[in-house]
């Protein structure tokens, strides 16, 4: 039999069950304070959490997801997850991703859309794990997302940007490049790789370490392309030769600019070249031909005339001497009126059977009338050739001794025409006081215009309104540098194009030889170029949300206004202003609508601001206010402006997206004083923002 326990040991035993009991009452207190602390946290959370259960059912969503979502709790507890947020042609593959996760303990990272109530799709990024009872049996998954759609259109954005300036750069004609002052080339493209002769552009950037050296045949090039740069910042179609891979050499033109850092230095050179040597072989060419043509048929002792329709409608110097006429009365006058009379049958019978194609004799004597009354006999060596594109006659009247002269003479110029016309891709024009009495065939593709209807156009014609009067002064004043343009086709039809002229003397007239290229995917390039690096710039300084300068920009601004203070002596003022319990705001409406208040926010501080007042986002929901050029004594006036910003917030609704939300503002202030940096006086308007903060909010603060 047991022996009957003692009342001490009953009593002792008491003791310990009652301390079993308190300590267990400790612990189910501390596990219901950390059960709720989850749930708050996991309610409040601005991730999405959602858990579901084998059978796929979800158990449990918090608020943040339904808020976002659209649902109410009823709605989608217990409720099928896929067929409730997942679009129809993603639940397939997301099936099988659950299939795998009820397989596996280890955290999980995926992307998928999820979608609103209204049928609006979301890209969430999910971090779940799958949770395992003590058997080891899979008991339910949970996942923390966050929403990343405007994130991704962001990056998808970019991604377009940065593939279209890519796109750009590595299909551009023209070859581009970026140097360093130095004289080092940092990238080039591949058509400037390929224009000098590279296999490509990492070859010619990593086998060339000296510009000046290795690439420029002439260092003075070089020097006098620097000195352009730096007095102007940019260079246009600087024309100068280069070296290629193989050690020839080739001509090019060059439009750069300078790339300053944010000190004023150069950082870097950015420009294209166009390989322009075949053009300056058709100039050079062009040149000579057009000197020897000139000298031949200014100098030549024959008459030279060009008939066309049976009148007179090129002469020479000489054709005057020898007939008595000016040229302008030689200019469309038959040519048979200057014959004798009893030699008029035999030269139109002769010219009738040219024009018929028949074979007459070309040379052949007979008389002419002179203006003063005088006969002269002549020698006429007549051909058929193509004057303006139609049947004409060549003529050379001349004594018989000067037969080989007029033979040479017509060679050359037969020789100087064929070659002007097979030589050029360019439209060519020839004009006298701005009157067109030339144009070859590729001005007739270029512009839409026969060759006939080109003579006698103002050369302005063929110009858009816009730039007419920019043209006509360049023609009148004799500008004989390249330019661009808007021209102007026949059928109205507008392009960019590169004008060229240069003045000549001929026949006693000053003609203007004008080459026109178009260019209207060079000025595109540019021009969608210049507007990403806008966009790039304008990205890096401003906030995305607010449109309000980012913290980098801002505090740049300020230490900028610490130094024009200091220089003039003038007073600075700086309130870090913080919107009061902003966090209740998004936790009730959502960051949604948190964000609409940010940006309402910014756009009412701004109209209240002084027109050269500067506000920036600091941080999260505080902003930074730069008030400068304060009058000396200016408590009061610093004072007004800062209150004014505060009860204009406090009486200004914002308007979101879920209706009119109520906020209302603390800031802290401070003044410049003495040499104080901009880290400084931060300090002290945050110090201030605190007390503003700890006397109740919604008011303004000084620094001590």
């Amino acid at each position: 039999m047991d022996k009957k326990p003692t009342y001490e040991e009953l009593e002792k035993r008491v003791q310990e069950l009652e301390k079993i009991g308190s300590e267990q009452k400790l612990v189910e207190e501390k596990l219901f304070e950390e059960i709720y602390f989850s749930q708050t946290l996991l309610q409040a959370a601005p991730v999405f959490f959602v858990a579901i259960n084998a059978e796929g059912k979800t158990i449990m969503v918090n608020e943040t997801m339904l808020h976002s979502l659209g649902y109410k709790q009823e709605e989608v507890v217990g409720k099928d997850y896929l067929t409730t947020f997942v679009p129809e042609k993603n639940r397939e593959e997301l099936s099988k991703i659950f299939d795998k996760l009820i397989q596996q303990k280890k955290p999980t990272l995926n992307e998928n859309f999820i979608m609103t109530k209204d049928g609006k799709e979301l890209l969430i990024e999910w971090h779940g794990r799958s949770i395992f009872n003590k058997k080891g049996e899979f008991s339910y998954f949970f996942g923390l997302g966050i929403d990343i759609t405007e994130r991704k259109q962001v990056e998808e954005k970019l991604r377009e940007s940065e593939e279209r300036y890519r796109s750009i750069f590595e299909n551009a004609v023209e070859g581009l490049f970026q140097s360093t002052p130095e004289g080092r080339f940092i990238s080039v493209n591949p058509s400037f790789a390929r224009m000098l002769g590279y296999a490509s552009p990492e070859e010619l950037v990593s086998g060339t370490s000296d510009i000046t050296k290795q690439y420029y045949v002439n260092n003075e090039d070089r020097q006098r392309y620097e000195q352009l740069l730096q007095t102007a910042g940019f260079v246009e179609n600087f024309e100068y030769r280069v070296r290629c891979k193989d050690g020839s050499h080739i001509w090019v033109s060059d439009s750069t600019r300078a790339i300053y850092d944010r000190d004023g230095k150069t950082a870097r050179y950015e420009g294209y070249v166009t390989d322009i040597t075949e053009r300056k072989r058709v100039d050079e060419a062009l040149q000579e031909s057009e000197d020897k043509y000139r000298i031949v048929v200014e100098n030549a002792t024959d008459a030279i005339l060009v008939a066309q329709d049976g009148v007179t409608k090129f002469s020479n110097r000489r054709a005057e001497e020898l007939t008595g006429y000016s040229a302008e009365e030689l200019s469309n006058t038959p040519f048979i009126d200057f014959v004798h009379p009893n030699d008029k049958e035999t030269v139109l019978d002769r010219y009738r059977r040219r024009l018929k194609g028949e074979n007459p004799v070309n040379i052949y004597s007979f008389r002419i009338i002179h203006k003063s009354g005088l006969e002269k006999t002549v020698q006429i060596n007549a051909v058929l050739f193509q004057w303006e594109d139609r049947p004409a006659t060549l003529i050379f009247l001349r004594d018989i001794t000067d037969r080989k002269k007029s033979e040479n003479a017509l060679r050359e110029s037969e020789t100087k025409n064929k070659a002007l016309q097979e030589a050029t891709f360019e439209a060519l024009f020839f004009s006298v006081k701005g009157v067109c009495i030339e144009a070859n065939n590729s001005a007739s593709q270029l512009f839409g215009y026969k060759h006939d209807e080109f003579i006698g156009i103002l050369g302005t014609d063929i110009i858009a309104d816009e730039f007419k009067t920019i043209v006509k002064d360049k023609m009148l004043s004799g500008y004989d540098q390249p330019y661009e343009a808007i021209a102007q086709r026949k059928d109205g039809s507008k392009f960019w194009a590169e004008f060229h002229g240069k003045m000549f003397e001929y026949q006693g007239k000053i003609i203007r030889v004008t080459s026109v290229r178009d260019i209207t995917d060079q000025m595109q390039a540019k021009q969608e170029l210049k507007l990403l690096n806008l966009k790039f710039e304008h990205e890096a300084t401003h906030d995305p949300l607010t449109g309000a300068s980012n913290r980098r920009a801002i505090l740049d601004r300020l230490s900028g206004e610490l130094v024009r203070a200091k220089r003039g002596n003038l007073k600075l003022s700086i309130g870090l202003c913080d919107i009061d319990h902003f966090k209740h705001v998004n936790d009730k409406y959502g960051h949604q609508v948190g964000d609409d208040v940010l940006c309402n926010f910014v756009k009412t501080v701004q109209n209240t601001l002084r027109p050269y007042d500067l506000v920036g986002r600091y941080g999260g929901e505080e902003f930074l206010l730069v008030i400068p050029e304060l009058p000396a004594s200016s408590g009061l006036v610093e004072e007004r402006i800062y209150e004014r910003v505060r009860a204009r917030i406090a009486d200004h609704k914002m308007v979101t997206r879920s209706g009119e939300v109520g906020i209302t503002i603390s800031i802290g202030i401070t003044s410049r004083s003495g040499d104080e940096t901009a880290d400084a006086m931060i300090a002290k308007a945050d110090a201030a923002l605190y007390r503003a903060k700890e006397n109740g909010r919604n008011q303004l603060a000084f620094s001590d």
